[in-house]
């Protein structure tokens, strides 16, 4: 009884600490497969006021093997497992992103969470998206990531 009690409150405690996802230094991701780019018009800059955008996701334990499906202009544009990175073109000035976790077993939420992202191309544009150990999906800019 007392072991049982034991390894229940460990793995509460477990639960409640250090899960939430940390940063990965950008030559660590991997590059995200074609297929789960589902806006291919974004990857190529097509104007003059496209700017490059970076997004990479964090690594951790919160929602591994789930995507984080990203919408732009209520599209689904990308889909982004663990560790991956991926780059894309959109007008400069300020947008907000959708984010939901999604499309496979227990990743299937309703909660949609969106975040503000503002790009110019005056300055590298590198955001980082992750989770909190309540599963809350945020995307927050970044300067470098190590």
């Amino acid at each position: 009884m007392y072991k049982s009690l034991s390894l229940i409150m460990l793995v509460g405690l477990v639960m409640f600490t250090g899960c939430a996802t940390t940063s990965i230094p950008m030559d660590r991701a991997l590059d995200i497969p074609q297929d789960r780019i589902l806006a291919k018009n974004l990857i190529e800059s097509n104007s003059n006021s496209d700017v490059e955008v970076t997004f990479i996701r964090d690594q951790g334990m919160i929602g591994s093997g789930c995507y984080i499906n990203i919408f732009y202009n209520d599209r689904m544009i990308f889909k982004l497992e663990m560790s991956e990175i991926v780059t894309v073109y959109i007008p400069e000035g300020e947008h907000i992103l959708g984010m939901r976790f999604g499309d496979k077993g227990l990743c299937q939420a309703p909660d949609h969470f969106e975040g503000m992202v503002t790009v110019r191309k005056t300055r590298k544009n590198l955001y980082r998206i992750q989770t909190d150990n309540e599963g809350i999906i945020w995307i927050k800019p970044t300067g470098h990531i190590k």
